[in-house]
């Protein structure tokens, strides 16, 4: 019998695990689907919208159909959401996680609400010394906040609040949507969660979220709740309904 030599051994063993090598799987990132239709306040779509996906690694942006439909897959992980047309207000979506392969539906109104062209100065000491004692401060027409709500995993969690009207009263906020001459909600959202009503008052204390008139929830997983008033503790990216 013919021996093998040990190099021509050596070079088959290097080549059988060269060949493993390469016929090993090559594992694809784990992805959700997104997905939802662009509407204005009358339900006529918005077909030239630009909605951007904002990740730690990666930015996306995409356009709806001409039915106002938008769709994207993305990793796993944490994102904001931004949807602009040109002529409507913003849409806006505080940090989201997704952990797991699933299917996300925004549907998202823009509303026509006038467009203010403000030019932003600092704030001095004393007008924020002045805001902070008063018992009562009336917020920016057309405005918008962004609170943080802390989570017991360190997620920065936020609550995003788009208004027509609000006043800040210690740690409690009150906001007022309209309807004459523009039809402009209180839009609220917070992880998967969002909400519009004609009035929402949010407890920064208690993240109590108590929403009056017309109030429409969407969990982003294909649910909606109508009815004329409702409220949600939210803790921890959830938010539970409390009545």
């Amino acid at each position: 019998m013919k021996l093998i030599s040990p190099a021509l051994l050596l070079i088959l063993m290097l080549r059988g695990f060269l060949l493993g090598q390469a016929s090993a799987p090559v594992t694809q990132p784990q992805t959700f689907h997104i997905k939802g239709t662009i509407t204005d306040p009358i339900e006529a779509v918005v077909p030239r919208a630009k909605v951007t996906f904002q990740g730690e690694r990666l930015s996306k942006t995409v356009t709806p159909n001409d039915s106002g439909v938008y769709e994207a897959d993305l990793p796993l992980g944490d994102y904001t959401m931004t949807t602009e047309a040109k002529g409507l207000r913003t849409y806006q979506r505080p940090l989201f996680r997704v952990t797991s392969p699933t299917s996300l539906t925004f549907n998202i109104v823009l509303p026509g609400g006038k467009i203010v062209d403000r030019v932003e100065t600092p704030a001095t000491p004393e007008q924020i010394a002045t805001a902070n004692r008063a018992s009562t401060v009336d917020l920016p027409y057309y405005g918008e906040e962004l609170l943080p709500v802390p989570s017991s995993d360190g997620v920065p969690y936020e609550i995003y609040i788009r208004y027509t009207r609000g006043k800040r009263a210690d740690k409690s906020h009150s906001y007022t949507g309209e309807k004459a001459p523009y039809e402009d909600p209180v839009f609220v959202a917070y992880n998967l969660f969002s909400l519009q009503a004609d009035r929402v008052t949010y407890d920064e204390k208690s993240r109590i979220i108590e929403a009056n008139g017309n109030v429409v929830v969407a969990d982003g997983l294909g649910t909606t709740q109508r009815a004329d008033a409702m409220s949600f503790e939210i803790d921890d990216g959830r938010a539970t309904r409390l009545r």
